[in-house]
């Protein structure tokens, strides 16, 4: 039986890489993920929506009032049915393994452990910026990362 994973990707006037995103999402070699797309009142003209809604039901969207982006996660992660729940920033993309290879950290660890993974930081164009290993991050006692912004 495979260990379900929702893919939380909460988002405000995101239409410039929503699209990416989701496409990583959904391009994950775990077998079994959902994807939630939680719209957090975006006021762009409804760009933000239509893309969501482009994939039809390949994810489940999630309209409401903007409260912020802990709010939209909250409600992403009170709606999803997955053993596991990894958080997708709009303006961020996951590598085709990224829930492969942090689930099998899992199975080395506590369940009850949050997995962070080294980043590589991009532009609009898809080129590296900066990479962050792992080992990196633990030598600074970084606790947090951050990505694409």
């Amino acid at each position: 039986m495979s260990t379900r994973v929702s893919i939380v990707i909460p988002v405000y006037n995101g239409a410039n890489y929503l699209r990416e995103a989701i496409d990583s999402a959904l391009a994950q070699t775990h077998p079994d993920v959902e994807v939630l797309v939680v719209n957090d009142g975006s006021t762009d003209g409804g760009a933000t929506d239509a893309i969501a809604r482009s994939y039809g039901d390949r994810i489940r969207y999630l309209d409401k009032e903007n409260g912020g982006v802990s709010s939209a996660l909250n409600l992403g992660i009170a709606n999803a049915t997955g053993d596991y729940i990894s958080w997708l920033s709009h303006d961020d993309v996951f590598l085709p393994e990224k829930i492969s290879r942090s689930l099998e950290a899992l199975e080395r660890t506590d369940p009850r452990t949050i997995i962070y993974t080294d980043i590589e930081m991009i532009d609009e164009a898809g080129r590296t910026l900066l990479v962050r290993k792992v080992a990196d991050l633990e030598a600074r006692g970084a606790g947090r990362i951050c990505v694409r912004h």
